[in-house]
């Protein structure tokens, strides 16, 4: 491991810390974090009324929290884990001097925007996320027509 590789493992460390301590948070923070935690707790009571209307990628991914543990603070860390993730790997993808990586860390992590997704509209920044990380792969892909053809995906 080289010593550029160590320098952006270390941007784990914030955005972990991060992700942790907004998914462990109490239950009144953010004004839609109850109606997530009645999601949770309804599918794990099977009361599918409520999940009617949500997508069913985040029905899934409520389903694979729950299958862990039927505790909600779990599902909102997992929630907050994967967005960390995609942030991080995107900032690894395109950010290849170690400087930048933690300013975009730092501004992430300060940003109002990344705050919002992680406690209020985590159906939104779940898909935000997953749809940059999307992007990013894109765009490292050799070719302009595998670009082209693939950029809707994300």
């Amino acid at each position: 491991m080289d010593s550029n590789e160590i320098l952006l493992s270390l941007g784990t460390i914030p955005l972990l810390a991060y992700a942790i301590y907004w998914g462990g948070r109490p239950f009144t923070i953010g004004p839609d974090t109850l109606n997530y935690v009645k999601m949770f707790s309804d599918l794990i009571k099977e009361d599918y009324s409520l999940l009617s209307n949500v997508d069913n990628g985040f029905i899934t991914l409520i389903r694979i929290s729950a299958s862990i543990s039927d505790n909600p603070s779990l599902f909102l860390t997992i929630i907050s884990l994967i967005q960390a993730a995609c942030f991080y790997i995107v900032g690894v993808v395109f950010l290849k001097r170690s400087i930048y990586f933690y300013l975009y860390i730092f501004m992430l992590l300060t940003s109002p925007f990344y705050l919002s997704i992680n406690i209020n509209i985590l159906r939104h920044g779940i898909s935000a996320s997953v749809a940059l990380l999307g992007i990013s792969i894109i765009y490292r892909m050799k070719g302009y027509f595998y670009r082209f053809v693939l950029a809707y995906i994300p």
